[in-house]
């Protein structure tokens, strides 16, 4: 077996911002057949959440969840704690929309509930990248001047 080269920066990037486009076009697609079951809907939707959150967490080349959760902890000193609480801000925004869409669905009669397409647009999808970035203080890296 080969092993895999690292990719550069630039085709992560690439690849990330694939991935995401994945995700918006999985939803466009996203057709339950009619009379679908609640717990399919509820499925169907954490599936959905999983995904959203992963490519956020890709595209800003964290290693897992647990990543952004190490450097975004209370009194980190790391440089990019603020913008690992702003992904995980995201992330409690997917779980709450899930957890209150889980619960509609759950007590809606099947016979009235919307197409999984419908409830799969209420998720808030990722916010532009920039949103998560900047977040470094200006002149972290700027060294004093030289006293000779």
């Amino acid at each position: 077996m080969m092993a895999q080269l690292p990719q550069s920066g630039r085709q992560r990037t690439a690849a990330n911002r694939s991935r995401i486009k994945e995700v918006k076009i999985s939803v466009k697609e996203f057709h339950a057949p009619a009379g679908i079951p609640q717990k399919q809907l509820v499925s169907d939707l954490r599936a959905l959440a999983h995904g959203l959150i992963k490519s956020v967490v890709t595209e800003l080349e964290y290693d897992g969840l647990l990543d952004v959760m190490i450097t975004a902890r209370e009194g980190s000193t790391d440089i990019y704690a603020e913008q690992a609480r702003r992904v995980l801000a995201y992330v409690d925004s997917v779980w709450n929309a899930f957890y209150g869409l889980a619960a509609k669905i759950n007590h809606t009669p099947e016979g009235e509930l919307k197409s999984a397409k419908e409830y799969a647009e209420m998720m808030p999808f990722p916010p532009p990248r920039e949103h998560f970035l900047n977040v470094v203080p200006q002149g972290l890296f700027d060294a004093p001047p030289r006293q000779s």
